[in-house]
């Protein structure tokens, strides 16, 4: 899976039109969709779970390892925050923790 930047620079280096550029495209649109529509759902139900919007993206150390939040998933009970290990981009579900960020 590419991240958005790479996905652009693909993008540019590709002829401007055919298939493939239409694919990469479409890819790009559903990056920045999902990217603002995470965005918005944080925004709106972050001070539920005791967040602030500014805690999105910020890097917390649980053991060894570095996680930071990007997600939340309103409709979990038990782990409704979507952490991202720094170290290789892997997600997992937290709970809510207070005081860790």
């Amino acid at each position: 899976m590419f991240t958005l930047t790479e996905l652009k620079s693909i993008a540019s280096a590709l002829p401007q039109e055919g298939r493939a550029v239409f694919i990469v495209k479409k890819e790009i649109d559903r990056l920045v969709w999902l990217e603002n529509h995470e965005q918005h759902i944080w925004n709106t139900y972050c001070r539920r779970y005791g967040l602030k919007p500014s805690d999105r993206n910020k890097v917390f150390k649980i053991g060894a390892n570095q996680y930071k939040a990007v997600a939340l998933n309103i409709r979990s009970v038990k782990n409704p925050i979507a952490c991202e290990r720094t170290t290789d981009g892997r997600r997992f579900n937290m709970p809510v923790v207070r005081n860790l960020m």
